[in-house]
């Protein structure tokens, strides 16, 4: 498969047209062009829902914690439970009567997050509607929908987190560049797994993915030097079967990066 790369310029393709935007699933683009469409059909998480998940999290794990141990002191000592179960449940000192900063988390951590969330919570809705509205801003100027192509390459990054690698071609790439590279990658670590090609070959494409892995792609062309500038890659933590394509919007001014975002069930994909 030859590539014809006239037009290109060095760090990556120029973003696709308005009207190139809309050749691929023209229904869902219209819809993802109004406020209303936009906003409920991508899945955004912002900084603000991170911290209120971690902040969660830590409070449910802590108040869980102290609940077991709690019931575990009570059922030792035979003690009656409903007379004396919130002084065991506020215990911050271990035996020696020195303060337990184990048993102090425990006990305060959940009562924090408490005022902390209600916080972050006002943050969310203060903030959510005005940065769904610059996604959108940013979708409308260079965006695209990205259809994911699969590899046949499974990365693994971190020991915790794997799923097949993926190419996207912009609506400026012809599509059968994208099916073309996806095969040269399958090839290239399946034809002989075992070997140090390929497993060097697998490493570079781990390596590739990465940074944003589930949420971002790069140019292929870190992974694979011999695949041309306007592909990219990305790993995607789960199959990509039910919904193979993505909300993609360029990370800078180069349109080397590009941000992933998902689209809600139930999305039309026509």
């Amino acid at each position: 498969m030859s590539y014809d790369t006239s037009g290109m310029f060095m760090g990556g393709t120029q973003p696709p047209s308005s009207t190139q935007q809309q050749s691929h699933y023209p229904q869902l683009n219209s819809i993802l062009r109004t406020e209303d469409g936009f906003k409920h059909s991508i899945q955004y998480s912002g900084g603000a829902d991170r911290a209120i998940g971690i902040v969660l999290g830590v409070a449910l794990v802590a108040l869980a914690w102290n609940l077991i141990n709690t019931f575990q002191a009570l059922s030792k000592a035979h003690a009656p439970i409903g007379q004396y179960f919130w002084q065991v449940f506020f215990i911050v000192e271990n035996t020696n009567g020195n303060v337990d900063p184990t048993l102090w988390c425990e006990v305060w951590l959940p009562i924090i997050a408490i005022p902390l969330l209600v916080i972050l919570l006002v943050v969310r809705k203060a903030t959510h509607g005005s940065t769904i509205m610059k996604l959108l801003d940013k979708y409308r100027q260079s965006g695209f929908l990205a259809e994911l192509v699969t590899t046949g390459i499974n990365v693994r990054v971190n020991n915790n987190m794997q799923g097949p690698a993926c190419l996207i071609g912009p609506p400026n790439i012809p599509a059968d560049w994208v099916t073309a590279a996806a095969q040269r990658m399958t090839a290239a670590v399946m034809s002989d797994p075992k070997s140090r090609e390929a497993k060097a070959y697998l490493k570079a494409v781990s390596k590739a993915v990465t940074k944003n892995f589930g949420t971002g792609a790069v140019q292929a062309k870190l992974a694979d030097p011999g695949l041309p500038d306007g592909i990219f890659i990305t790993g995607q933590i789960h199959s990509t079967t039910n919904m193979p394509v993505r909300i993609a919007i360029p990370a800078g001014s180069d349109f080397t990066v590009l941000k992933l975002y998902q689209l809600k069930k139930g999305t039309p994909l026509a």
